[in-house]
């Protein structure tokens, strides 16, 4: 590995927490509905999973996999399907350079470094989301919160305006720091 940056450490941190979040879940609680209103806790899993294995498939020189929706992402035992995805993808990770490797996203090209700076908020949102799905503690430090919140300030409105986000959630100014930026990102901290 070319060492660790700071991008992936953050992504590594956010991945890790969704995993402890999906790991927790119990069995029965996968059809849940999610604070995302198209896709169930399962589906949660499966948009991660879409994007691990694009960039799986990127760093590795694999084809591109076809098309699949979130459901069938995830499958039937989607916390063995999450435990697949997250391990090749940090085998591909773990690749001398590939953190310079420049991928195309739906942002344009990028290098997977600052990629995996921009995604990981996504995962780690989807990770409180899941939480709140399946009725376990997120697990998310005030640090995370902090960074994220960080980062949604600074690129929120573009992020909105694409209709990546849902409106700003109205909290007390001295909400703890992930109910300020899961408000940000359009969620009901106290729901």
């Amino acid at each position: 590995m070319d060492g660790m940056s700071e991008n992936l450490r953050t992504y590594t941190q956010a991945l890790y927490l969704m995993d402890a979040v999906v790991q927790r879940t119990p069995p029965g609680a996968w059809a849940n509905a999610s604070p995302c209103p198209d896709w169930c806790a399962a589906e949660l899993v499966g948009h991660h999973l879409q994007t691990m294995e694009r960039l799986t498939n990127d760093l590795t020189g694999a084809a591109p996999a076809p098309e699949r929706s979130e459901a069938d992402l995830a499958g039937d035992d989607a916390s063995a399907s999450w435990t697949t995805g997250r391990d090749a993808l940090l085998e591909a990770l773990d690749q001398d350079g590939a953190l310079q490797r420049v991928v195309t996203t739906p942002f344009g090209e990028m290098e997977v470094d600052a990629l995996l700076g921009f995604i990981s908020v996504d995962v780690a949102t989807h990770a409180w989301d899941l939480a709140q799905a399946v009725g376990v503690d997120h697990g998310i430090p005030a640090s995370v919160g902090e960074r994220n919140l960080g980062m949604v300030g600074a690129s929120g409105e573009l992020l909105r305006g694409a209709g990546m986000l849902g409106p700003i959630v109205e909290v007390a100014d001295d909400a703890p720091v992930v109910d300020r930026w899961i408000a940000m990102m359009g969620r009901d901290p106290s729901a």
